[in-house]
């Protein structure tokens, strides 16, 4: 997945001020991302306890995101109730 298939990058969402205009350009991509690969996910994902090359592979995976991509949704008031 790394190489041929990147994880969308976060780091243009830290531009985008409305955080509910940043948190639909985010879902969007990541979805986007995730559907597209599916097929291969769901059997990497099955087959990671039976190959142990795999389980190197994934840490980054597992790891979810890094501070920059944390950064794309630092929490906000913007969805509080009152």
């Amino acid at each position: 997945m790394g190489g041929a298939a990147p994880l969308p990058d976060a780091s243009g969402w830290v531009g985008i001020e409305d955080p509910g205009t940043r948190l639909r350009s985010a879902l969007d991509e990541v979805y986007t991302f995730f559907a597209g690969g599916r097929d291969m996910l769901r059997q990497v994902l099955r087959d990671e306890d039976r190959v142990p090359a795999l389980a190197e592979v994934l840490v980054p995976f597992h790891a979810g995101p890094g501070p920059s991509e944390g950064a794309a949704c630092a929490p906000t008031t913007a969805f509080a109730l009152p």
